[in-house]
C-alpha cells in the first residue's frame, strides 16, 4: 500500500510540473473534444493492459462518458514454468467533474464490467480455458496536459467477485483525446 501511495504521489507532482510548463495558457481550447483513445496499465486488465476508446456526450469539459476496450496480458508462475495468458473485454459508464479553475483536472465516479478469458499453460502440456467476469465500481482523477488533447488517468477500482468479496485495484491510463 506504501509502493501505490508513493507512485500517486510522484505522477501528482510530475503532472503539476507539466501544467507549470504549459505555454498555450491555461484555458481548455474553445472546442471541446468528445472522443479519445488510451492505453490502459493495470486497472481493467487487472495484471495486463488494454487500448480503449471513449465517447463524451457534454458540450462541457467533463459529463457523462461511455468507453469500452480491449487487451490482454501474461502471469507467470512463480512455482514452475508455466503462464497464465489471457485476453479482456471491458465497458463502462462514468461521469467527470472539472475540479480545477481551468477545467483540465476532473475526478471520475462510474463503473465498468470486464470479461476475461485465457488458457492455463503448464509444462506438461495440459491447456485448460478459463474464463470469468467481473463488474467494478471506479473511482479516478484525469488531467489534460498541454493543448488539451493528452491526458493521463489514475483509476482505483472496487471488483465484486462471484463471493460478493471487494477486490481493490488501481490503473494507469495516458491517452489522447480528439
Amino acid at each position: 500500500m506504501k509502493q501505490v501511495i508513493f507512485l500517486l504521489a510522484i505522477m501528482v507532482v510530475t503532472m503539476q510540473k507539466l501544467s507549470a510548463q504549459n505555454t498555450a495558457g491555461t484555458a481548455v481550447a474553445d472546442t471541446v473534444l468528445h472522443n479519445s483513445w488510451y492505453f490502459e496499465f493495470a486497472g481493467a486488465s487487472l495484471s495486463g493492459a488494454t487500448i480503449n476508446y471513449e465517447r463524451f456526450f457534454s458540450k462541457d469539459p467533463g459529463g457523462l462518458s461511455i468507453h469500452g476496450g480491449v487487451g490482454g496480458g501474461i502471469v507467470p508462475h512463480i512455482f514452475d514454468s508455466g503462464a497464465d495468458f489471457f485476453g479482456v473485454l471491458t465497458g463502462g459508464l462514468s461521469y467527470n467533474i472539472p475540479v480545477s479553475k481551468d477545467k483540465r483536472g476532473m475526478i471520475e465516479f462510474g463503473g465498468i464490467y470486464s470479461y476475461y478469458s485465457g488458457g492455463l499453460l503448464r509444462q506438461f502440456g495440459d491447456n485448460n480455458t478459463v474464463s470469468a467476469s467481473a463488474p467494478a465500481l471506479l473511482a479516478g482523477w484525469r488531467r489534460q496536459i498541454g493543448s488539451g488533447k493528452t491526458h493521463i488517468r489514475i483509476t482505483l477500482l472496487a471488483f465484486f467477485d462471484q463471493h460478493v468479496s471487494v477486490i481493490p485495484w488501481v490503473g494507469f491510463s495516458v491517452g489522447r483525446r480528439f
